[in-house]
């Protein structure tokens, strides 16, 4: 009919989450073919790892403690999956000459995870925090603020008992895919 004007289907966070994936490989394939015409060769496998495109982001933004279990899991895995994880986690540590390449190297890329980590958080968030300089410092920071000490342990109890449902809904298909596959054959 003439003047109507349809609704648009709601997106899903997961439908999202793909668009952005697809975007992200598809901007990586640029600034690779990009890279390679400028004379910039084959970087190593560490440096086209180490940077995080700006639309990868957590979908869930640290606005308190009720979000701060599903910000972590979303920080940490976008961290992981462009090996950062180790700033967050302390087990990347600050060469002791600030100087050599290696130090300008870490001091580089802690400032790029510490700008990422202050940009998915509240602008409250952000304020409390920015003064730090290493990454590592403000994720333990965030982590102790945010779930305390008691919490912790409510984190850990919470992260079992995802573990535990996830087995048992795995053992639950097996059993389905044992019974169709007995029943298909005799």
């Amino acid at each position: 009919m003439a003047g109507e004007v349809s609704t648009p289907t709601p997106v899903t966070s997961g439908e999202l989450a793909a668009v952005l994936r697809a975007i992200d490989e598809r901007y990586s394939q640029m600034f690779d073919a990009l890279s390679k015409q400028q004379g910039g060769g084959a970087r190593q496998d560490s440096e086209v790892k180490e940077e995080i495109h700006p639309l990868q982001m957590p979908l869930v933004k640290l606005e308190g403690s009720e979000s701060y279990a599903s910000w972590a899991e979303h920080a940490e895995t976008i961290l992981v999956s462009r090996k950062l994880e180790g700033y967050i986690l302390g087990t990347v540590e600050k060469p002791a000459e600030e100087e050599s390449k290696e130090g300008q190297r870490w001091r580089m890329t802690n400032a790029l995870v510490r700008a990422w980590l202050l940009s998915s958080v509240s602008p409250k968030i952000a304020k409390q925090v920015e003064r730090i300089k290493d990454a590592s410092e403000i994720w333990r920071l965030l982590k102790e603020d945010m779930i305390g000490e008691d919490g912790a342990e409510d984190v850990a109890l919470m992260e079992e008992v995802v573990a535990e449902e996830s087995i048992q809904q795995a053992e639950q298909i097996f059993l389905q895919l044992l019974r169709n596959l007995l029943n298909n054959h005799l």
